[in-house]
C-alpha cells in the first residue's frame, strides 16, 4: 500500500479555508503603470533607483486609494489596479472626478518628486479609467481570517491596455461616459480630447479588439495662448519663469 501524503490536497484546504464568493458590481476601474520599468533593469545604477522607487510609489499610491475611498485590488509590480464602487449610476460623476483628480495628483507628485529617489530623468505614470457595468468581484479567504478581493471584467482589461495609448499630461486615457459626467461638475481642469484608434493602434494597444474602443479620450496638457502668457515667461519653463 502506498504510503498516505501528508501534504492537504487542494480541496481540504479549500475547505479549510473557505470557498470564494462572487458578486456582480459597477464602479470606476483606475490602473496605473510606470512607463518604462524594464528599462531600468538593464544598467546597475538605474536598478537600484527603481528599487528605492517601486515601495514608494506602492505605499503612496495604497494610501491614495484608500483616502479617495476605492478598494486597492492589485499591486501589478510596476503599477496597481484599483476598484471605485457606483452603487447607483447617478454616483458615477462624483466617483470619476475623485479618480481623475487622484490620478492627476499622483502623476505630479511622482513628476516632481520622484518620492525623493535621486534620478536624472523623472518617472511618469500613465493612468487607465474606465467604467465596468458588470464587474465580477471575487472573494479569495485566506488563512487567519484574511479575505482578498480581485476583479474581472471587459472594463478592466480595457483599463489596462489604455495605459499604453498616447496622452499627454497628467497621461490619463479614459471613456466618453466619464468624461461626459465630469464636465458637468465642472471642477476637474485636465483637457479630454477624443481620440480615434487606427488600424495600426487597434492591433498594437487592443490585439485587434474594437469593444469600447470608439468612444476614447485622452487627455491633453493645456498650453495658454501667447497673449495670456507674461512676456518675461516667452519660451522659458514655467515652472521657473519670473511672475513679475
Amino acid at each position: 500500500m502506498e504510503p498516505v501524503s501528508e501534504q492537504k490536497s487542494a480541496q481540504a484546504m479549500s475547505e479549510e479555508q473557505g470557498q470564494f464568493s462572487f458578486e456582480r458590481a459597477r464602479g470606476v476601474v483606475w490602473v496605473c503603470d510606470l512607463v518604462g520599468s524594464s528599462r531600468y533593469l538593464n544598467d546597475d545604477e538605474t536598478a537600484s533607483q527603481l528599487e528605492a522607487f517601486l515601495p514608494r510609489f506602492y505605499w503612496i499610491a495604497n494610501t491614495l486609494v484608500e483616502v479617495a475611498g476605492g478598494q486597492f485590488i492589485k499591486w501589478t509590480g510596476d503599477g496597481f489596479i484599483a476598484w471605485f464602487n457606483v452603487e447607483l449610476h447617478r454616483e458615477l460623476g462624483k466617483r470619476a472626478d475623485v479618480v481623475l483628480h487622484a490620478a492627476d495628483f499622483l502623476t505630479a507628485l511622482v513628476k516632481l518628486t520622484g518620492l525623493e529617489v535621486d534620478t536624472e530623468k523623472s518617472f511618469t505614470l500613465h493612468h487607465g479609467v474606465t467604467y465596468e457595468k458588470d464587474a465580477l468581484l471575487i472573494h479569495i479567504p485566506h488563512p487567519g481570517g484574511y479575505v482578498s478581493l480581485d476583479i474581472i471584467g471587459r472594463a478592466v482589461v480595457l483599463a489596462c491596455r489604455l495605459t499604453s495609448v498616447p496622452s499627454e499630461l497628467p497621461f490619463i486615457v479614459t471613456q466618453r461616459d466619464i468624461v461626459e459626467v465630469v464636465s458637468q461638475k465642472g471642477q476637474f481642469s485636465t483637457r479630454f480630447t477624443a481620440w480615434k484608434p487606427t488600424a495600426e493602434d487597434l492591433l498594437r494597444y487592443f490585439k485587434n479588439e474594437r469593444l469600447g474602443t470608439s468612444t476614447l479620450y485622452a487627455s491633453r496638457e493645456y498650453h495658454p495662448p501667447p497673449s495670456t502668457i507674461p512676456a518675461p515667461c516667452l519660451g522659458k519653463d514655467p515652472l521657473r519663469c519670473s511672475q513679475t
